[in-house]
């Protein structure tokens, strides 16, 4: 062991390990990283678009999830908003933000990383066992594939976790000063994915239980007070760094209370949820992530004949997982001669927090809902690994002597080069960098130079591209608007009714629908912007607004996206513009539509004022899934260029719903089609 105080041990070594993995690392994709711009695509576009925010100081939340609320807190949206700060604005090393955000989550990533095998190091004969842990890593998380190198947020949980675990337990084992370590690394944990507390609380609680009962007075339940003045530096950093991870949480709860994020989130949770998984299906989903798969949602959400196929398959590689584990064990009991009493001691407690993770992700797998995914579990590969570097050393213990420098520097450049080779990249595509998405935008303001917010208009399965959109146009300083519904992805300072109560008069509206020929700006092969309504034939147009439906290139406002048969609409009123095509008579619309409220369960119904270019043409009401017809004179149809239906809702009342209780809702109609017809 080193002659340096035990604090700045761990911290050289942390130094050392990080710098190491960086450069070998930012070698691999050095091209990708400071060669290629980049434009950010779903959902790393919209976390960009928060990291926007994280560079002003402006966001108090985490990435958003699936389940309509944001994980608890923006840690590492500072990061890479930092990142972004040094590495693009001020040094100018990064040729576009996304760049600077991958280096800064390769820097972040490599760090927990480096402090997790540093803290490990610091109980063992570290010359040992380090280089092979070093050989271990490279070829596991070769393996893995996206650690390290990703800002997807459940990529990135993986090393914070590993680096959480092996704190806890060097803390249970002794080392107090490594306290800052378990604030740290799990206060990104919590910031990073809603499921964290539960292991945060878990293993440190643990840690903390173990700590109380070997330092407690003799005789009471109470620590002394010679414990607490002899830690008192690092009990006071730690309790800083804790306040600074709860910082964003406390002010969402003084600031929006009952309508903020924490509400959301607990609203959430106190739902009517759907079965969930049983212990056998968490049990073996854990035991999924030691092979390669990745269809876990196609395996184990549903036991059944493939569910047992798949690991009778793999039995050779589970049976040496187990050997890998169990023969460490029995030797690590079986001659603890070999070990002396603070590394058995270490050991023993490492198994013992190994027993109680997995526990955890059992109760995790059995919270998940909709669908046991692989993602959700991605961090689990920090567990493999932990249980890796704990056989290692065991085994490495029965080496009777010190590695030769030369051997332990061979493993080390081993190590280096196949992490190197495992994680190069090669030169992207225009399209996979979204300079082709850019294009698409540029041209799109080329046709709308108009320097007002642009509403942004798309159906549900466009969102990644209109994420895009979105941020580039962010970061030109260009505000941009979606319907209420995309707040809990966009943000509530993206909702359109900022506006007033007639957004489309204060900015130009933006269609991103599927491309036409001849005609928008084209994004992806599939997209394209449009900065113009489309047209309508009176002879037989129909628009739909279910999945995949044409109705969405026509909306302006009031309707949600169409990610189910119909849509409802959100707002008092619902608008469509298009440019109607000349008529030779008279203009039927028909309304297939129902209305969407209740009462105790009975459907109340609603009455629409319906409008075209400000002139009233009906007011149809509805109550069961209907049809409803109104006529557009043959005058009034051919005297416009430009054409907007609108339909009123006097009758609607905003509600909201236990899940998320700062979205306003406006369910007054449901919508599955409008149609033209000339009346001959």
């Amino acid at each position: 062991m080193s002659s340096l105080p035990a604090h700045r041990t761990t911290l050289a070594l942390t130094l050392a390990i990080w710098v190491g993995v960086v450069f070998a690392l930012g070698a691999a994709r050095v091209t990708q990283y400071f060669n290629t711009p980049q434009l950010e695509y779903g959902d790393i576009a919209v976390n960009a678009m928060q990291i926007e925010n994280a560079k002003y100081f402006r966001e108090l939340y985490g990435n958003y999830s699936r389940f309509e609320f944001n994980h608890p807190g923006p840690a590492f949206f500072y990061v890479y908003a930092a990142g972004e700060w040094i590495l693009r604005d001020g040094l100018g090393l990064v040729p576009s933000p996304g760049n600077a955000h991958l280096v800064a989550a390769l820097f972040l990533q490599s760090l927990f990383f480096a402090g997790a095998l540093a803290l490990f190091s610091v109980h063992l004969p570290a010359k040992r066992w380090l280089p092979f842990a070093l050989l271990a890593a490279a070829l596991f998380f070769g393996f893995v594939g996206d650690a390290f190198v990703s800002v997807w947020p459940p990529h990135v949980l993986l090393m914070p976790f590993l680096c959480f675990l092996v704190a806890c337990i060097s803390v249970a084992t002794g080392r107090y000063d490594h306290l800052p370590w378990v604030v740290v690394s799990g206060g990104f944990l919590v910031h990073g994915h809603v499921a964290q507390p539960l292991f945060l609380g878990g293993l440190g609680a643990l840690a903390l239980a173990t700590v109380w009962w070997r330092e407690r007075q003799p005789g009471t339940w109470r620590l002394g007070t010679a414990f607490v003045r002899a830690h008192r530096k690092v009990l006071w950093t730690s309790a800083a760094l804790a306040g600074v991870f709860l910082l964003p949480l406390l002010i969402d709860i003084l600031t929006k209370g009952t309508r903020g994020n924490v509400a959301t989130i607990l609203g959430t949770f106190s739902a009517n949820s759907p079965d969930k998984p049983s212990l056998l299906q968490s049990l073996l989903y854990f035991l999924s992530f030691g092979s390669s798969t990745k269809e876990q949602d196609q395996l184990f959400t549903q036991l059944g004949p493939q569910s047992w196929a798949f690991f009778a398959e793999r039995r050779g590689l589970y049976l040496t997982l187990a050997a890998a584990l169990g023969i460490p064990i029995g030797l690590l009991f079986r001659w603890p001669a070999r070990f002396s009493s603070h590394e058995h001691r270490f050991l023993r407690t490492c198994y013992a927090f190994l027993g109680a993770t997995v526990l955890l992700c059992l109760l995790w797998g059995r919270a998940q809902a909709g669908g046991m995914h692989h993602f959700n579990g991605y961090f689990y590969y920090a567990i493999y690994f932990f249980g890796l570097l704990a056989g290692l050393a065991i085994l490495t213990r029965f080496i009777r002597r010190e590695l030769p420098p030369p051997i332990a520097t061979a493993l080390v450049c081993c190590a280096a080069v196949l992490a190197t080779w495992a994680f190069r990249t090669q030169r992207f595509s225009e399209e996979e960098s979204g300079l082709a998405l850019r294009r698409g935008i540029e041209a799109a303001l080329v046709a709308d130079p108009s320097p007002g917010p642009k509403l942004l208009r798309f159906e549900h399965h466009v969102w990644p591209a209109a994420a895009s959109v979105a941020l580039d146009l962010k970061r030109r300083a260009i505000g941009v608007y979606m319907t209420p519904w995309w707040t809990f992805m966009f943000g509530s300072r993206h909702e359109e009714t900022l506006l007033g109560a007639e957004p489309e008069k204060e900015g130009s509206i933006w269609w991103i629908t599927p491309s036409e020929p001849g005609s928008g700006h084209p994004l992806t092969r599939e997209f394209s912007i449009f900065t113009e309504p489309g047209s309508i034939d009176p002879s037989g147009t129909t628009l739909r607004f279910s999945r995949n439906g044409n109705g969405f290139r026509y909306l302006v406002s009031g309707l949600t996206v169409g990610n189910v048969d119909g849509a409802w609409t959100d707002l008092p009123r619902l608008t469509l513009q298009f440019k109607p095509l000349p008529s030779p008579g008279d203009v039927r619309i028909e309304l297939d539509a129902q209305s969407n409220v209740q009462d105790k369960g009975v459907v109340l119904t609603q009455t629409a004022d319906v409008f075209f270019n400000g002139v009233l043409v009906g007011k149809p009401s509805v109550n069961a899934r209907t049809r409803v017809s109104l006529i557009v004179p043959q005058t009034l149809w051919n005297n416009a260029e430009e054409a907007v239906l609108e339909l009123r809702f006097p009758a609607a009342e905003p509600f909201r719903t236990p899940k998320r209780p700062g979205y306003q809702n406006w369910r007054a109609w449901g919508i599955w089609e409008v149609g033209f017809e000339v009346v001959r």
